[in-house]
């Protein structure tokens, strides 16, 4: 295989496999579900989102190639904790200027004159550089996991609880990582289980405090609302036009083998079909079958 011989691609090549496989379908994907969007965005060209995907698929292969080839691993090291402090200080002062009528809307957004970002993206980022470090830093006795556990889960408890306030989804998706990364990493499963307990908690706490606190903040009854969707289902799934309603109509069209690439109808109806419903739309172009192909290519990146 040419990633077993390459000087450039160096590491794991399963991985490297793995990723070529996910960007090639992306650029397939992307182009198909963003035809709505063109329209809308781009004034019909259907070109724009396509050209757009290899640029950063390709600025992120180059960057990825750098960082492999000519950077040492000490410099993440460093880094990883000036990043994370970093992010806790940035995702502080959106908290701050959020709740000081600084800035406007849900507060993911820190807008410092100059740049405007998420403070969230970067503490994802960091969160995981951190975590992977003391990871590796303690794998050698058993003291040193539970040191590395406590490192790990107080930081998460810290970024994750900053970013709660104004992203709920967010937050849970990047503690449920880094669970899985000290899954992963040999931390024992009997912590990480008060820590999933400890979670459920602080969830099931937020959903009774929203009726018991109407002025609660807005975050506290997102976590009510999603749980009784959940449960009860969506009100708005009565009238069939729900995103997850739309998904379900792309994954039931498009059956075993797909309607083909590009013909997708249900994209033009889906206001996320080319980001959190990018799924449904694989399985209605390209089947069933492609899309437990991508599914496997995940488990065997996580593997």
């Amino acid at each position: 295989m040419v990633f077993a011989e390459s000087k450039i691609f160096k590491g794991d090549r399963v991985i490297w496999i793995v990723l070529m496989l996910l960007s090639l379908l992306s650029l397939l994907i992307v182009y198909s579900s963003t035809g709505a969007l063109a329209y809308r965005q781009a004034s019909g060209n259907t070109w724009y989102f396509l050209i757009r995907q290899i640029f950063f698929l390709g600025a992120g292969l180059g960057l990825m190639i750098v960082m492999v080839n000519f950077l040492s691993v000490k410099i993440y090291s460093i880094l990883a904790n000036l990043l994370v402090y970093v992010s806790i200080g940035l995702l502080s002062a959106a908290v701050v200027m959020k709740f000081s009528g600084m800035i406007r809307g849900t507060g993911r957004t820190l807008d410092l004159g100059f740049i405007s970002f998420q403070p969230a993206e970067l503490a994802k980022i960091s969160l995981i550089m951190y975590t992977a470090k003391v990871l590796g830093k303690n794998q050698g006795k058993r003291s040193h996991l539970k040191r590395a556990f406590i490192k790990i889960i107080g930081h998460t408890v810290v970024v994750c609880g900053l970013i709660f306030v104004s992203n709920f989804s967010t937050a849970a998706l990047l503690f449920i990582t880094i669970l899985a990364m000290m899954f992963v990493g040999r931390i024992p499963f009997r912590n990480l289980f008060f820590v999933i307990v400890a979670g459920l908690i602080v969830v099931a706490a937020a959903y009774f405090a929203a009726d018991q606190f109407p002025n609660a903040p807005a975050r506290i009854h997102t976590v009510k609302g999603r749980i009784d969707r959940f449960i009860y289902g969506d009100p708005n799934s009565e009238k069939g036009i729900t995103q997850a309603d739309y998904a379900k109509l792309a994954i039931y069209e498009g059956g075993i083998l797909g309607k083909g690439p590009g013909r997708s109808k249900v994209s033009n109806y889906m206001a996320s079909a080319y980001n959190d419903f990018i799924f449904a739309i694989i399985v209605e172009e390209y089947g069933l079958i492609i899309g437990a192909f991508v599914i496997l290519l995940y488990l065997i990146f996580f593997l």
